[in-house]
């Protein structure tokens, strides 16, 4: 469902190693489909995001950090398999799955699922630290971005290729790595924000916006998303802009 060659996050699937396919508590947001492996009852629980989750170079860091948070509570919740990369899903209208379809199911926000999240350490983090990463799925994403900022604070140089360095060994130690385009993706957003924004401080110098400017990073961000092969919608370009999604909207009606 989520194309691997794009870096928009559309669905959310926990993936259980399982039968107990029927035990989805009942006030917890409803999926759109629980496709089932008939003899051995295996399964996915799939949610559709109401506002898809940029990654990669563009990502903000709330939206990925809550997508993360979301995603290993479900896991948890859910006995999920914490190796499960959120990639390839099964099918819920290919002939060999028995698929539940919730009638009343619609696309969800994550702070729906606020109630849910885990006690905040009950991973152990690994950022700036020589504790051997645990985090799985989108926590990959936020403890390698981490670790690679905070190790720029101290050490940048303007060597891009040092910082690409630090993310792949960093990343060598999850056990499951992300893909090298992932991580080069995060090396390079670390490496042009302490190139062009850093001023001795994690918080970059407030830059006021002109509508032209905003005009400018909206029409950009529509033909990224359209060279993915994704259909722009407001809130995919608010995630990439960091503008807000009312705004995206009052441009767009106006242009």
């Amino acid at each position: 469902m989520n194309d691997p060659e794009s870096n928009v996050v559309r669905f959310l699937a926990v993936d259980c190693d399982h039968e107990n396919w029927d035990m989805l508590p009942g006030s917890m947001p409803k999926p759109r489909w629980t496709p089932i492996t008939r003899d051995s009852q295996r399964h996915h629980v799939i949610w559709e995001l109401a506002s898809p989750v940029i990654i990669g170079e563009n990502a903000r860091r709330k939206p990925l950090a809550l997508l993360a948070a979301v995603q290993m509570a479900l896991t948890y919740h859910l006995n999920g398999d914490v190796n499960f990369t959120n990639t390839l899903m099964k099918n819920p209208w290919h002939q060999e799955w028995s698929t539940i379809f919730y009638p009343d199911a619609r696309p969800v926000d994550l702070h729906e699922f606020d109630d849910w999240l885990l006690p905040r350490g009950f991973y152990t983090k690994a950022a700036n630290s020589n504790i051997k990463p645990s985090p799985h799925g989108y926590s990959r994403n936020v403890d390698l971005f981490d670790h690679v900022r905070h190790w720029s604070y101290q050490n940048w140089t303007g060597d891009w290729a040092e910082v690409y360095g630090i993310a792949h060994d960093f990343n060598g130690m999850f056990s499951v790595p992300l893909p090298s385009k992932e991580v080069d993706a995060t090396a390079k957003s670390v490496c042009r924000f302490m190139e062009e924004d850093y001023t001795g401080t994690p918080k970059p110098v407030l830059r006021q916006r002109t509508r032209d400017t905003k005009v400018a990073a909206i029409l950009d961000a529509e033909a990224s998303i359209r060279a993915s092969g994704q259909r722009p919608t407001n809130a995919m370009i608010a995630a990439i802009t960091g503008i807000p999604r009312r705004t995206v909207t009052n441009i767009l009606n106006t242009l």
